[in-house]
């Protein structure tokens, strides 16, 4: 028997239902689960068109440390236990970038086109 949370997101007018099964989610570090959380409200064709900040992004997703070296580590690693769970198929990032804009560190986050409907 597989059990589920149902968690509402109300983003301005837009509502979001998301199902997430308790097991997978369960043994996931506040990060990584955060991260989890993060990518699936963002709108896809958003997610990739526009870079994000990797300074707001570890802020959103609970990273504190100040060290960048380590704040990509613990990135990758809540990255790496999500995927290993099965949860973000489809997803994937870049490699970090320094971007020419502002020249801060961005990355790339996206989610492939579901092949069937």
């Amino acid at each position: 028997m597989k059990y589920y949370w149902e968690i509402h997101f109300i983003n301005g007018y837009k509502r979001t239902i998301q199902l997430i099964e308790l097991e997978k989610v369960l043994s996931l570090s506040q990060i990584a689960l955060n991260l989890y959380l993060y990518l699936t409200i963002q709108s896809p064709s958003k997610l990739s068109k526009y870079p994000k900040d990797f300074g707001e992004l570890k802020a959103q997703i609970g990273i504190t440390t100040k060290n960048i070296t380590r704040s990509k580590q613990i990135f990758e690693k809540a990255w790496s236990d999500i995927k290993s769970k099965g949860l973000l198929k489809g997803y994937r990032h870049s490699k970090f970038f320094i971007s020419k804009k502002d020249n801060r560190e961005k990355i790339r986050l996206s989610k492939q086109r579901d092949l069937m409907p």
